[in-house]
């Protein structure tokens, strides 16, 4: 995460390919309890593999890396980790409508 931009890295530890078709990422800027945006997430995910997602608009760069995307959504608002930030971002599987997996501060509760 860098400024409004973030990176998200999705791993597929399981023996069988996955349809990221039924996935979703949302975001959740500012203590929101809904979405601030909503990522319908594309293509197949190997056993083994990693899809890398780029979040906002201007580019991310962690440590001097550059880091390739599988996929962009500059229309949304990557989260921010500055002090008392709530930003939260979610994998959302649509066919359970579940949540898989989170990283960030859920709704109004500010990072300490």
């Amino acid at each position: 995460t860098d400024g409004s931009s973030s990176y998200v890295e999705i791993f597929n530890g399981t023996p069988n390919p996955i349809n990221l078709s039924n996935y979703r990422l949302n975001i959740y800027n500012n203590g929101s309890a809904s979405p601030s945006s909503s990522n319908a997430l594309s293509g197949t995910l190997a056993s083994g593999g990693i899809h890398v997602v780029s979040i906002g608009s201007t580019s991310c760069t962690l440590n001097n890396l550059s880091v390739s995307a599988n996929q962009t959504f500059s229309t949304s608002s990557g989260i921010n980790f500055n002090n008392n930030s709530s930003d939260m971002i979610t994998l959302y599987k649509i066919s359970t409508t579940s949540i898989v997996d989170a990283y960030g501060v859920p709704m109004a509760l500010n990072k300490v």
